[in-house]
């Protein structure tokens, strides 16, 4: 397995190469040219390879995260 397992809070990554980049309670995953972003299992938002962004809920602009 070419594996890597990162302990404390800080990474960086210059390459990933894989399908999952997975934190605590959020996975990124590619599959056929889309990311979509879960919240557990839930679907909450997808990206598709022209840069077209669909969220479940509300996009706020001008706000603070």
């Amino acid at each position: 397995s070419n594996a890597t397992t990162i302990n404390g809070t800080t990474a960086n990554v210059t390459t990933f190469n894989g399908t999952n980049f997975k934190t605590a309670n959020f996975t990124i995953t590619e599959s056929g040219g889309v990311l979509q972003f879960k919240y557990g299992s839930t679907v909450v938002m997808s990206m598709d390879s022209t840069g077209n962004l669909i969220s479940a809920t509300n996009i706020t602009a001008y706000g603070t995260p």
